[in-house]
């Protein structure tokens, strides 16, 4: 099950992560 679920996580994790810097790339330029 782990086997399974550990690539889940990490492209779930990979996903967050890049929305993450879109949101501060975005805020960055909306502020400049």
């Amino acid at each position: 099950m782990s086997e399974l679920s550990t690539p889940f996580l990490h492209v779930l994790y990979v996903d967050v992560q890049y929305f993450v810097q879109l949101r501060k790339l975005h805020w960055n330029h909306f502020h400049d």
